[in-house]
């Protein structure tokens, strides 16, 4: 037997419940039959062949997957859509700010963000295993997940964003906890877009304040260069890595 960690009952067998909806993993996939999971170290590089991305066996029952439905679908509907015909925002003297996301629905989507950090969270996946909200913040998502609320949610405020001028797309970074003047937030990605979501009581200051995501639209993804970004950083340190791997492999080799 196994214990689903959403409602809390023994099950003969858990779902195969993916954390990061599979459907995101067909972008990722593009036209191949396989999406590709990348570790590197000194030591070694692993590849590893996911054809619909990562799964997680061990946290949901089939009936509480079935709960999330809904808000992945919505989630992945607004996150594709923006990209088949982009409605750019741009400030008094043209320059493009933010892509406006179509048709959303709200609490569907903050829902939808709120599955992803919740099943992140407790999950023991390696993939994501920098991201541990505690006990108190996992209780109180996935009370607001089961009730399909966002009622008193104000310490999951999030900010959307994209990189238009992304040397590496469609690909998904493992998500990470960090604080930033104080505050805690989540980086949370999906193929081409990236939210940061405040796991804090206290409030947004003024800068993300203007840009989150509100009840009412607009619903700006606003577009930030990728140079200087988090991900500039995160791919740098990759490409380092990679190539001090293969110089001290060739070093071994000549010397052997």
């Amino acid at each position: 037997m196994k214990r689903c960690r959403f409602c809390n009952q023994d099950k003969p067998a858990l779902a195969k419940a993916h954390v990061i909806p599979r459907s995101f993993f067909r972008i990722v996939r593009g036209q191949a039959k396989h999406s590709t999971e990348m570790r590197a170290s000194k030591n070694a590089i692993n590849e590893k062949y996911q054809q619909a991305g990562h799964y997680d066996s061990n946290i949901l029952c089939e009936d509480c997957e079935r709960k999330f439905s809904p808000y992945d679908a919505h989630g992945h509907s607004v996150f594709t859509n923006v990209f088949k015909e982009p409605n750019i925002y741009r400030d008094r003297d043209g320059y493009e700010c933010a892509y406006l996301l179509p048709n959303v629905d709200f609490r569907l989507l903050k829902l939808f963000v709120l599955g992803l950090l919740w099943k992140a969270s407790v999950s023991r996946l390696f993939f994501y295993c920098k991201v541990d909200l505690g006990q108190r913040h996992e209780s109180k998502i996935k009370s607001l997940i089961a009730n399909g609320t966002i009622e008193d949610g104000d310490d999951y405020q999030f900010v959307c964003s994209h990189h238009k001028d992304h040397p590496y797309p469609n690909v998904i970074l493992p998500p990470l906890s960090q604080r930033i003047d104080g505050i805690n937030y989540v980086h949370l990605y999906l193929p081409n877009v990236q939210f940061l979501v405040k796991v804090d009581k206290r409030p947004l200051p003024g800068d993300f304040a203007r840009i989150m995501i509100r009840p009412e639209p607009p619903h700006y993804m606003v577009l930030f260069p990728f140079k200087g970004s988090n991900q500039a950083g995160y791919f740098e340190g990759m490409k380092a890595v990679i190539r001090e791997h293969w110089a001290n492999k060739d070093k071994r080799r000549r010397t052997a």
